[in-house]
């Protein structure tokens, strides 16, 4: 009963993660592996907090007045240490 469970939930945070609802899909995911886990449901797990990630990173960079403070340098940088950072 458990694995039927999972394997529903694990189908919904997939779904979730196409529309774009990450934290629903990471709630999907979660209870998915705390009912049977599975490699999917891991899988799953590790898709989603890529997309975390990738996610705060682009809201760093919209939110950034410019993109010398996402880089951490100054206006006067050289391009060498520009490429470095």
């Amino acid at each position: 009963m458990n694995r039927d469970a999972a394997e529903q939930s694990l189908h919904a945070g997939r779904l979730k993660l196409a529309q774009g609802d990450v934290d629903g899909a990471l709630r999907m995911a979660t209870k998915s592996v705390e009912l049977c886990e599975t490699e999917e449901a891991l899988d799953l797990q590790k898709q989603i907090q890529v997309a975390i990630t990738q996610g705060n990173l682009v809201k760093r960079v919209l939110d950034a007045p410019s993109l010398f403070e996402v880089l951490g340098v100054g206006h006067a940088v050289v391009a060498s240490d520009a490429k470095k950072a």
